[in-house]
């Protein structure tokens, strides 16, 4: 039986990573927003972030980067 490394979950940034976590500076995946970062995205756009590595275990928002259109809360396949 083959064994479940933490890096081989599904990533719902099919993408790849857009950004790097603040704290550790590993990468990041995108997770769906809170109720309360849907408010805040509109005055300003933000999309939240979970950092991949175990031992960080940071989750917050960033801004859309200038001339981003994607306003959903996951990429579609």
């Amino acid at each position: 039986m083959m064994s479940q490394h933490p890096d081989s979950l599904a990533n719902p940034d099919p993408l790849g990573s857009r950004t790097n976590c603040p704290d550790c500076g590993g990468p990041t995946s995108r997770i769906p927003r809170r109720l309360i970062d849907r408010a805040v995205s509109l005055l300003r756009p933000v999309q939240r972030y979970r950092c991949r590595s175990f031992a960080c275990q940071w989750v917050g928002n960033f801004p859309l980067k200038a001339g981003g259109s994607d306003t959903t809360d996951r990429p579609t396949p």
